[in-house]
């Protein structure tokens, strides 16, 4: 997201070398059904990319206004906003989850939350879901294996848990600096 948001923000016709590999083994055009209004698309396959160049430094209006497009471009409906949302970050290398602290936060948060709770969780989702009680969303997309497991299989479904987990009002997280909260630097509810 930060690297096609920011190459949108940065450059008047953009150019996006979507990486097809066992770290995103499918095309862009399952996220993005017609593409991204104004933006060119390869498909190369290349092997591990880890890292990417990019010399640009767009200024965060820029950066909200492509991240709009980009979301408008997912063709995924605008959920209806909610107050709470949890993300769990459970399989990260870099992310030792307290899991009894993480739980009484959520507790703490639905406490003083109202209607229903939204959960995006790459594992612990029965925990999390015990610790909501019946106000939590379930998951519809695959649990994940490993932190880099994505699939063709359920993409559609977590980008519309994404989208309406950045919605919320307030996130309750065990990685606040993921890259899936990154979007709420530039656009927040």
């Amino acid at each position: 997201m930060a690297i096609i948001a920011k190459t949108i923000a940065g450059d008047s016709r953009p150019l996006i070398d979507w990486c097809v590999n066992e770290h995103c083994p499918f095309g862009h055009r399952l996220v993005f059904p017609n593409g991204i209004p104004g933006v060119d698309f390869v498909e190369s396959e290349q092997g591990n990319r880890i890292g990417y160049l990019l010399d640009i430094d767009p200024k965060p209006p820029a950066i909200a206004a492509a991240l709009l497009r980009v979301f408008a471009a997912m063709e995924i409906p605008d959920p209806d906003p909610l107050e709470l949302g949890i993300l769990f970050r459970g399989m990260r290398f870099d992310v030792v989850p307290d899991m009894n602290q993480f739980l009484a936060d959520v507790r703490a948060a639905c406490a003083t939350a109202q209607g229903p709770v939204t959960v995006l969780a790459d594992s612990s989702r029965e925990e999390i879901h015990a610790a909501i009680g019946e106000r939590g969303l379930r998951q519809q997309s695959p649990p994940m294996t490993h932190d880099l497991d994505r699939t063709a299989e359920g993409v559609r479904e977590y980008l519309a848990e994404w989208i309406r987990l950045l919605a919320c009002k307030q996130i309750v997280t065990n990685c606040p600096g993921s890259t899936i909260l990154w979007p709420r630097r530039f656009i927040t509810p």
